[in-house]
């Protein structure tokens, strides 16, 4: 009997085991998400991404793109593998044994951290990867408890679960590095096939099926799917089955040799090359045959195989055709060094131009205006590219006032369109940078520092991305008086871009020093929304490239930022529905908070909160409801619902903290005063069943928890 096997899949089971199934998998989710895991992701990402440009540096002016061997990245990732065999499996002797649902969050931190103290680490953003990785074998013990599974004896030993986290970093990593270089997946390359016989004028074996987005990854997209694969390898009913978990991961996370950047970076400087020699007055058409396609091909919609369609060949060919026109007169070795001169005038101070080759960087103004025309037109919806008549104005207009950001006003026309004008700066250009890692750019930074006096008020009024303030941040700095003199520096990104490329080559600066520079923020700052910009994390085509701003404060030194205000956790596995808000306030708003409680001043405690729930505060409350719920199985309410539940508990809160502070004073003196930076204000809500859940509001007031540091759980 021992020798007979059954014929049924892994995957076949009763209703009643998928339904508790699914039950158990929500529960492992709603408490594997940790937003610490994703920030040493993106963190990861960046020092790789840095590291791989400085690879490239330094390079002659005429030198093409580099192209980093496969090796390389194959050395990268037994490296980083090796640190982790070192540091899971010393945890895994030290826990073998231990069910996960007996491990806490500390004990399991304390442990992490001893090992990773004695280790030097190559990449710093590894050592607080590995730090909340392994965080989350305590939150998989959670998990199990709370969907009842220690009850009937199914809890994996720690090991097992340690030894499951080994084998998916792998393919975690592998996703880390063709992020930071750009790389399509293996899933794309009959995509990226087709792309190269229809666009490209390439040959192709094929045209291929369209593949999933999986090139536009997030950060969170990909922390997501990692508990994901987690959940499922620690709930897989046998080894054979977990062991496909991880093959499928492996494979979800290979990468092809193509880059579309690195050949936008080639093409670039090919036509740099070519318009700085060509003939004064004949239309560069053939050049810009090679150019176009380049500058699609790196297009988020067009790299996915999305919207590949006659249409847009047919623009392409007028793209080429109209902006070989356009440019036609200002191309050659004497319209180059004409360009030259002023941009070297409005860069030299700052960017040290006046060392560059005047030919080539005049040209790569004009390369520069090309390509923001091409990626704007493409940019345009179907329809909007069917109507020739549209495309025509679309292409005059988006040529204008591209070339009033790259090139200086005195080479433009006096009655530049409105939409010009507004992009044209003072004594100011647009730069491809950085400029040591010629001719592979990956952002671009006006020429020109702006020193500016902010007040009290602007800066009260412009919201950073954690949601807090400006004041709040420069208060949090150390600033006590006011204006505020600063210098503002302002990026613009390009296919390719990684915070850890501006943070690698601007002196002094992190990655957590750039903010969104957008129309309100511009108002506030310069007095100019127009310079500023407004996008989505992805859009069809791309969209227009993003601005970033970074304030640089003399005398002020840079502090680390917080982390965002609100964490939110959903547990849909009860009998009646949890929904856990972690509110944060920072350490110079809990002693502000403490000092109006200890005199008394209830009404300036009302106001302390509020002000912390701002309208920004709120609206990132219902981004993260709306993401919480997505990490669910089915979700645990539609998104649509978020902005309205983000209101109710924002409510809530004020009235909860408004009856409840004045008898907790010593509990928020005592979290205050804790060496832990920051002050939690944990609220847990109710729901009186799955359908409240989905369609409803909670059922009571919220109960309230008060703790030190910024917490998580």
């Amino acid at each position: 009997m021992a020798s007979l096997s059954s014929p049924f899949s892994d995957g076949f089971v009763s209703a009643e085991e998928a339904d508790r199934d699914a039950l158990t998998t929500a529960a492992l989710l709603s408490e594997l998400g940790d937003e610490r895991f994703e920030e040493a992701l993106q963190a990861l990402v960046g020092e790789v991404a840095a590291a791989h440009l400085r690879a490239a540096t330094p390079w002659s002016p005429d030198a093409s793109a580099p192209v980093l061997p496969a090796s390389e990245f194959e050395g990268w990732l037994a490296r980083r593998l090796s640190e982790a065999d070192d540091v899971l499996g010393r945890l895994g002797e030290r826990f073998a044994d231990r069910p996960a649902d007996s491990l806490s969050v500390e004990e399991v931190d304390t442990a992490t951290q001893e090992l990773l103290e004695q280790r030097d680490l190559e990449y710093p953003a590894m050592q607080q990867l590995f730090g909340s990785l392994v965080r989350k074998v305590a939150g998989i013990g959670k998990g199990i408890a709370k969907a009842g599974l220690a009850a009937v004896g199914k809890v994996l030993p720690t090991g097992v679960i340690l030894a499951a986290l080994r084998k998916l970093l792998d393919p975690l990593l592998r996703w880390v590095l063709r992020k930071a270089t750009n790389r399509l997946p293996v899933s794309l390359r009959p995509a990226a096939s087709a792309l190269a016989k229809r666009v490209l004028r390439e040959s192709a074996p094929g045209d291929g099926a369209q593949g999933p987005r999986t090139d536009l990854d997030s950060v969170g997209e990909a922390s997501h799917r990692f508990d994901t694969q987690l959940a499922e390898v620690v709930l897989a009913p046998s080894d054979s089955a977990a062991e496909q978990t991880v093959a499928d991961a492996v494979q979800e996370a290979e990468w092809s040799e193509h880059d579309p950047v690195q050949e936008l970076d080639e093409a670039r400087a090919r036509l740099v090359g070519q318009l700085a020699e060509a003939a004064s007055g004949e239309p560069p058409a053939a050049q810009l045959q090679q150019f176009v396609p380049a500058v699609m091909a790196a297009m988020p919609v067009i790299r996915a195989g999305v919207g590949l369609i006659g249409g847009r060949e047919r623009v392409a060919r007028f793209l080429e055709a109209g902006l070989a026109k356009l440019i036609s007169g200002y191309v050659g070795p004497a319209a180059a060094k004409a360009l030259a001169r002023p941009i070297v005038d409005v860069g030299m101070r700052a960017l040290r131009l006046e060392a560059e080759s005047a030919e080539l960087l005049g040209a790569e103004a004009m390369v520069a205006t090309l390509e923001d025309t091409v990626r704007h037109v493409l940019s345009l919806p179907q329809e909007s590219l069917d109507e020739p008549l549209r495309v025509e104005a679309e292409l005059q207009e988006a040529f204008a006032e591209s070339a009033a950001r790259h090139l200086p006003r005195e080479v433009l026309r006096a009655d530049l369109p409105s939409g010009a004008r507004a992009e044209a700066q003072d004594g100011a250009v647009w730069l491809f940078m950085p400029r040591a890692t010629r001719p592979c750019f990956r952002y671009k930074k006006l020429s020109r520092v702006l020193p500016l006096s902010i007040s009290r008020i602007q800066a009260g009024e412009i919201l950073l991305r954690t949601g807090e303030t400006l004041e709040g941040h420069l208060l949090d700095a150390g600033v006590r008086s006011w204006p505020v003199e600063a210098d503002l520096h302002l990026y613009e990104t390009l296919p390719g871009t990684h915070a850890g490329h501006l943070a690698a080559f601007e002196d002094g600066a992190s990655a957590e020093d750039f903010e969104e520079f957008t129309p309100e923020a511009a108002a506030l700052l310069v007095g100019r929304p127009g310079m500023g910009r407004r996008v989505p994390t992805w859009q069809p085509g791309g969209g227009p490239p993003r601005r970033l701003f970074r304030l640089v404060v003399p005398g002020v030194p840079r502090r680390r930022r917080r982390t965002s205000r609100f964490v939110v956790r959903i547990d849909p596995t009860a009998a009646k529905p949890l929904l856990r808000v972690h509110f944060r306030l920072g350490e110079r708003e809990a002693h502000e908070l403490t000092g109006h409680l200890a005199g008394a001043a209830m009404r300036q405690v009302v106001v302390c909160i509020r002000a912390a729930l701002s309208p920004a505060a709120r609206r990132g409350l219902a981004r993260r409801l709306a993401k919480g719920s997505e990490r669910l199985p089915g979700g645990a309410f539609p998104a649509e619902r978020a902005g309205a539940l983000a209101e109710h508990i924002s409510e809530a809160i004020l009235s909860t903290l408004a009856k409840e502070l004045p008898k907790a004073a010593a509990t928020v003196r005592t979290a205050a005063q804790d060496p832990a930076s920051g002050l939690t204000l944990s609220f847990t809500f109710s729901f009186a069943d799955k359908g409240s859940l989905k369609s409803g509001m909670p059922e009571a007031a919220p109960t309230l928890t008060i703790r030190p540091g910024y917490r998580s759980d």
